[in-house]
């Protein structure tokens, strides 16, 4: 046994309280380990977790645009990967988020454009979740054919968003304005106090209906999906042109092909990145305001108007009402 450290005696030369010797080969240390608990590695339980701990940070926050949000794996979109330091995929990942945010724009635009979220989520499902299994069965792990996949479908959805704007454009002049009721606040009538006879003959009035939060909210949310229409209405037209130089760079003939062929693709190329633009610009205007994305924001909006709907529908019938009472009144007066 090797000379005990002089930390652990005393001035005396004795092992100090608490202290003791252990001589070489002993075990000195032993930790006991359960068996894992299958449980906390399960899918279920660490999103059940998820869920707990983001309602109880939630519950502190008043603000209800600052609540945290937990992303929707089986929604429309698709969710960006955090970058870590020093990351030697980092590039990869970068490049894969930009294609997640092409196709999460495309979805934005879908949906301002009138196209039904079970369409969108059926092109996610046949041209990204079916895709990426059919390239790993083939291919193995392959994560460089990830952006050629999602770039497939942005593909699919952009040519259903075209179509249903161009049959929305044949159907009425007013494609960006269809079936939508501009937000008028009531008007407060001065109240008339009744005479002692009308008080003791006249019917009990029903109560004036209140504007609910949500129907109070509909003024400011139909600025906010006419600022979307109107963006959407200007990527629509960017897409016309981009399409017109492409029919007239395809049909060049003869000499044109070398002399031509250049300069459209040039303008071709400059109305990409236009529209490009344009789009982040369309996704950032519901962000601007708080919310999370389009498909956040309309329903809100929907909502919202269905309230608002309701609210001038009662207002009208009440009105409707006061008007049949007074002409009785009048007949019998």
């Amino acid at each position: 046994m090797s000379a005990p450290k002089k930390e652990i005696l005393d001035e005396n030369g004795n092992v100090r309280k608490g202290c003791k010797i252990v001589k070489k080969g002993e075990i000195y240390e032993r930790n006991l380990f359960t068996a894992k608990n299958k449980l906390f590695k399960q899918d279920e339980f660490v999103d059940e977790v998820k869920h707990f701990y983001t309602d109880l940070i939630n519950t502190l926050v008043k603000n209800d645009k600052e609540k945290l949000h937990i992303f929707n794996e089986n929604g429309l979109y698709l969710a960006t990967k955090k970058i870590g330091k020093n990351n030697p995929k980092a590039e990869q990942i970068q490049t894969d988020n930009e294609y997640r945010m092409r196709w999460n724009r495309e979805v934005d635009r879908a949906i301002v454009s009138g196209v039904a979220e079970t369409e969108i989520q059926q092109i996610k499902k046949e041209y990204i979740s079916d895709r990426i299994k059919e390239s790993i069965d083939l291919f193995g792990s392959q994560p460089e054919r990830f952006g050629t996949i999602l770039m497939s479908a942005a593909a699919v959805l952009a040519m259903l968003i075209s179509k249903v704007l161009q049959k929305a454009r044949e159907l009425s002049a007013k494609l960006f304005d269809t079936e939508q009721i501009q937000p008028q606040m009531p008007v407060q009538e001065p109240v008339r106090q009744p005479s002692e006879k009308e008080a003791q003959t006249k019917p009990k009035i029903p109560p004036k209906p209140i504007m609910s939060a949500e129907a109070t909210a509909y003024p400011k949310l139909f600025k906010i999906y006419k600022e979307l229409k109107r963006q959407n209405k200007i990527i629509f037209e960017a897409e016309k042109e981009r399409n017109a130089l492409e029919l007239e760079r395809d049909a060049l003939k003869g000499l044109a092909k070398f002399t031509k062929k250049g300069e459209l693709q040039s303008k071709i190329h400059r109305k990409n990145e236009e529209i490009d633009i344009l789009k982040i610009g369309l996704s950032g205007i519901v962000r601007r305001y708080g919310y999370q994305n389009v498909q956040n924001f309309y329903r809100i909006y929907h909502k919202s108007h269905s309230a608002y709907i309701a609210y001038i529908a009662y207002r009208e019938q009440e009105a409707e009402w006061e008007k049949n009472l007074r002409k009785g009144q009048s007949k019998t007066g």
